[in-house]
């Protein structure tokens, strides 16, 4: 039944999702006219248009919490959640976090995708090659810097049972080496719409915002064990939410 739904789901999915993201990837056009500011609404406009359909495709009922927490004037920040599905993506932009993300390099070979990816200033990490995956966050520390928000997911890969893996503390140099603010993030339940579906329904999906974590203060000791507070906070969060 969960692959039946699934493919079912991808069947609705494609004919409006890949046109809509075509249409989103014309705000080059704006940008090449220096119009950035339109280009930004035009891109935004179409993504949450088609992130609202990916939500009716695949049955998701997204309930997003602590949105006060993210500082109104404050552009210098890195987003760190826990990670359980290709879906965390969307769901970052449905949370109005319009961000690059630090994502695996193989998704530079997936048409459409890929080009949407760029538009983002997302960075392409190769897990495989140390030189290359500190080259990764380094390219997204330099964004933050810029005002470019960023997000990673410091497990490295997506959960397959529901539990928070350990976050690797070199996710968090994009983040330290930037003085940026943390906004650390607990999401549970994603896997269900496209990893583990199971049957048709509405799958209810949680995301938690959690008070920002500033490292423009922090003295070396402090940012050494930042990873240490964050994993405690999102594990702490993650907990409280409603479970599969």
């Amino acid at each position: 039944m969960g692959k039946f739904r699934r493919a079912i789901s991808i069947i609705f999915l494609v004919p409006i999702f890949v046109p809509v993201l075509i249409i989103a990837m014309l705000s080059g056009i704006f940008y090449l006219l220096k119009l950035r500011k339109i280009g930004d609404l035009w891109l935004h406009f179409w993504i949450t248009i088609a992130v609202k359909w990916i939500w009716i495709c695949f049955g998701a009922r997204v309930h997003i919490e602590g949105r006060e927490n993210v500082p109104e004037n404050d552009r210098n920040i890195c987003i760190i959640s826990n990670h359980q599905s290709m879906i965390d993506i969307p769901l970052l932009f449905n949370a109005k976090f319009w961000c690059g993300v630090i994502g695996k390099v193989e998704l530079r070979k997936v048409p459409v995708l890929n080009a949407l990816m760029y538009e983002f200033n997302c960075v392409f990490i190769n897990r495989k090659s140390l030189k290359e995956s500190l080259k990764a966050i380094s390219k997204g520390s330099e964004n933050i810097k810029k005002g470019i928000p960023m997000a990673i997911f410091p497990e490295g890969t997506r959960s397959k049972d529901y539990q928070i893996a350990e976050f690797k503390a070199g996710a968090f140099k994009m983040a330290t080496k930037a003085r940026a603010t943390i906004i650390p993030v607990a999401l549970q339940n994603s896997r269900r719409l496209l990893e583990d579906p199971r049957g048709f329904g509405i799958t209810d999906v949680y995301f938690k915002i959690l008070p920002p974590i500033v490292t423009r203060d922090m003295d070396e000791d402090e940012l050494r064990v930042v990873h240490e507070k964050v994993e405690t906070e999102i594990r702490t969060a993650y907990e409280g939410l409603k479970k599969v």
